[in-house]
């Protein structure tokens, strides 16, 4: 080979070099804005996921409030309607809470 021809070689070597290097460096561009892309995405699906948990949490709470007011409503009505059956049933649950503890003990 002659040295015009080494040199055209080298000359269509670095250029198919450069050309490479540019295309990763594309690619690695390419992979980034992926990556933030996918995060991105991750985590506006993981912040519905958290939304609708909430939503759901506050929606059970509340209906388990309405249950216990209503709940505390019926027995209130019960007391009202019969106030010394109620004082009757506390003291003896008291009175059987208490031997239980003192047997416990």
């Amino acid at each position: 080979m002659s040295d015009s021809e080494n040199r055209s070689t080298m000359d269509n070597l670095r250029e198919e070099l450069k050309t490479l290097r540019t295309q990763l460096e594309g690619m690695v561009k390419n992979v980034e804005e992926k990556r933030h892309e996918l995060t991105a995405d991750m985590a506006q699906k993981i912040a519905r996921e958290v939304e609708y948990a909430r939503r759901k949490a506050t929606e059970k709470a509340h209906q388990l409030r309405e249950a216990g007011q209503s709940g505390l409503g019926e027995v209130e009505a019960q007391v009202r309607q019969n106030p010394l059956v109620s004082l009757l049933i506390a003291f003896g649950l008291g009175w059987a809470l208490s031997c239980l503890m003192r047997h416990l003990r």
